[in-house]
């Protein structure tokens, strides 16, 4: 049997292009309501939701992609040379159509897309037509035509795994394995509908099981006595305040409380507003403690006002960081529900429904051999089972997307999931074979790149490493190697293993790793971190002082920020390891080590200057002493 979905349309446009984004949007609404295809844009993105990550799945998922071109896109460096060159690549491999649609006036003809049908049909910029709705109209037409005639054939090649990307709310249809449990969940905030803490290890699913099992359930089933009329979905990022007191929900409101109780009179009963905050352990890499209370304050107000459901997602790892907030923890510790560990039946059912209800053909005996090597992971030692337990379903889910990519006639073959190495070798031998690809000096950068998206943890108190995103610019140690970092990092975004987006606050590029399964489970990896771990370690509390040096630079007296600087036995260390690794090291920590040389020199000097002084008084002291003794003697 086919699934029956709708043709994805994934829309890339610079900023000054969106209204054109809007208006085909309007042109389209009619099909839109007709399911005959959904149409996706940035805008869609909720408010503390990952950006790149919600994007990347987008555009990896789509069936046709609009280029709204103009001289804007063509200058971006993100639309340009991530969204429109992984657009390419898609068409190039026959995954997905690209269509551009000519917003303004630009010279477009040597563009790599330049081959490529355009529209409008005459290759008129839409902003030169004198009557915008019959171009706009035209457009629409194509689209719809192209999507009619093709859908039959396109939805076959739409596959149902998720790679390293976590299921959405659309993909709830092809989102299994988890069945129980979320009967567990709708059980558990049946009996208590204020609130509910999920917990589960790195990895688990967490994301996926949320937004492609619980909230669907919950729009089109609701609580008992309940009408689940908004669902809010927020991930604590930077600035923690300021982006979920700007959530929709609390448009205009100049407290939580007030927000509420607005939303409970434009909505009455049995209506209920639903806050979902996912990622919750993001509160203590994105916030300081003052910060921290404050939303922890939010949420406990949440719970007692009994006017909304807050549901928390975090990893278990955490729970120790967020028991230090005893009032939340009073109200949340008789309604925790924990995520179960994998079992067989959850796996076969995570390969084997969603090829039930596709035309794809696999054969029970190699759904049995991944079932059992997914499986295996739990019976090695404790050590490496800790690690690897929790990546093992992002590492199914990445060696199902491959198989179906290389997949004959319509069928996941086992000798290409031999090739592909397996469950615990498909992410690892993709990443060893992107990176033997690389030159000499880019194998070099690579290594320090992926060393320096990684935030070390402790394994004497259970945490585990984990990746963080950094800024394109801090990746840099000088002005001079950017061009070649840049160039390095988009051939591994390209590749899926760093994952990029443009920060237009910080008018900066945030980068990060695809996956956190890809530290755990690259030996290469974790032959970097091993052999740097010393230094590493050392790095990780010196950037943390650097940053609180440039903070108290920026508010507060310099002699406040001096405060900040490195003390003797820290300013020894420092000096040591920049010997050693002179050439890692950024402007800004040179700086820092620089002002902290000084301001011990300065230091040293003072003592030197109140030794000498101190001296010199006592040089005086004793020359009294002895001019007495002589004045003594001859009156004698």
């Amino acid at each position: 049997m086919q699934v029956q979905t709708p043709i994805q349309i994934f829309c890339s446009y610079a900023r000054n292009d969106e209204v054109w984004c809007q208006e085909l949007e309007a042109h389209l609404s009619m099909s839109i309501r007709q399911g005959l295809f959904t149409f996706w844009h940035q805008r869609l993105i909720s408010p503390g939701e990952n950006r790149q990550q919600v994007v990347d799945a987008h555009l990896e998922t789509a069936n046709i992609i609009l280029l709204f071109i103009s001289a804007d896109f063509l200058a971006s460096e993100y639309c340009y040379s991530t969204e429109m060159q992984r657009a390419l690549e898609r068409h190039q491999k026959n995954e997905a159509r690209v269509i551009p649609i000519l917003t303004r006036d630009v010279d477009w003809e040597q563009a790599p897309f330049a081959r490529l049908s355009v529209l409008p049909t005459n290759a008129t910029p839409l902003a030169l037509w004198e009557n915008k709705d019959v171009a706009l109209a035209q457009i629409a037409a194509s689209l719809r035509h192209m999507i009619e005639n093709a859908a039959a054939d396109t939805s076959q090649e739409i596959c149902p795994y998720k790679g390293l990307s976590p299921y959405r709310e659309e993909d709830a249809d092809v989102f299994f394995g988890r069945e129980a449990y979320l009967q567990d969940l709708l059980d558990h905030l049946r009996e208590e509908r204020r609130f509910l803490l999920v917990l589960g290890p790195h990895s688990s699913g967490k994301t996926s099981l949320i937004h492609a099992g619980l909230i669907p359930q919950l729009r089109h089933h609701g609580l008992p006595g309940v009408t689940c009329a908004d669902i809010v979905t927020y991930s604590p990022c930077k600035p923690l305040l300021e982006t979920w007191l700007t959530l929709p929900v609390f448009d205009g409101a100049r407290t939580l409380l007030e927000g509420l109780i607005r939303w409970r009179k434009s909505h009455p009963l049995p209506a209920r507003l639903i806050f979902v905050v996912d990622a919750l352990e993001e509160l203590f890499h994105c916030a300081d403690e003052a910060e921290r209370r404050q939303f922890v304050e939010h949420l406990i107000e949440i719970i007692q006002s009994d006017l909304a459901t807050l549901l928390l997602v975090m990893r278990d790892d955490y729970y120790s960081d967020l028991a230090t907030y005893e009032t939340l923890i009073r109200c949340l510790e008789t309604h925790i529900s924990n995520i179960p560990r994998l079992t067989s039946e959850m796996v076969r059912a995570i390969i084997q429904e969603p090829v039930r209800r596709s035309e794809l053909i696999i054969e029970q005996s190699l759904i049995n051999t991944i079932v059992d090597d997914t499986m295996s992971t739990q019976a090695e030692p404790r050590r490496r089972r800790v690690h690897r337990h929790s990546s093992a379903l992002p590492l199914l889910s990445y060696t199902l997307t491959q198989m179906f990519q290389r997949r004959e006639d319509g069928e996941l073959k086992a000798h290409v999931y031999r090739d592909l190495g397996g469950i615990s070798g498909s992410l690892a031998g993709w990443a060893t074979q992107t990176y033997s690809a690389l030159s000499s000096r880019q194998k070099s950068l690579t290594r320090r790149i992926f060393t320096d998206l990684i935030a070390l943890g402790d394994e004497r108190s259970g945490v585990l490493d984990r990746k963080q995103e950094r800024f394109l610019s801090t990746l840099c140690r000088n002005e001079q190697e950017h061009p070649l970092i840049r160039e390095v990092v988009e051939q591994l975004a390209r590749a899926h293993l760093l994952e990029v987006q443009f920060d237009a606050v910080q008018q900066d590029v945030r980068v990060g790793m695809i996956h956190e399964a890809l530290l755990h489970e690259w030996p290469l990896l974790q032959d970097w971190i091993r052999e740097g771990h010393a230094y590493l370690v050392w790095h990780q509390r010196f950037l943390e002082q650097v940053e609180r040096w440039n903070q108290l630079c920026l508010r507060m007296p310099e002699e406040v920020a001096r405060e900040a600087l490195l003390r003797e036995s820290e300013l020894v260390v420092a000096q040591d390891w920049y010997h050693q690794c002179e050439a890692e090291w950024t402007k800004q920590e040179c700086l820092f080590l620089d002002a902290s040389k000084k301001e011990r020199e300065q230091q040293q000097a003072r003592q030197q200057a109140f030794q000498l002084a101190e001296q010199e008084k006592q040089n005086l002291f004793a020359q009294r002493l002895a001019l007495q003794a002589l004045l003594l003697q001859e009156q004698r």
